[in-house]
């Protein structure tokens, strides 16, 4: 097989079909519904890889893990609001 028909090494990971979590962890079930909810798109800039869960307002200030108080962002937009170069406002 040549180098540019040769499958990517760990591509299998990113393009696994998304699926709700099974072993009954109620923080799992929470973040897969805000991800179903979000349309499994980053709400500040419209990706749809690398996704994760955010709390608009964090726990260490009160917030909880309630579907209000969670937004999906991809990688890159979760880590610019928590270096303080992107600002979410807060519910609550």
């Amino acid at each position: 097989m040549d180098k540019e028909n040769e499958p990517l090494r760990g591509a299998e990971e990113h393009f696994k079909p998304a699926s709700p979590p099974q072993d009954g962890k109620a923080q799992e079930h929470r973040f897969w519904h805000v991800l179903v909810r979000d349309g499994f798109t980053c709400q500040l800039c419209g990706s749809r890889s690398r996704l994760q869960v955010h709390h608009v307002k964090p726990r260490a200030r009160g917030g909880d893990d309630s579907v209000t108080n969670l937004l999906t962002l991809c990688h890159a937009c979760h880590a610019s609001v928590h270096e303080g170069e992107l600002r979410l406002g807060e519910t609550g």
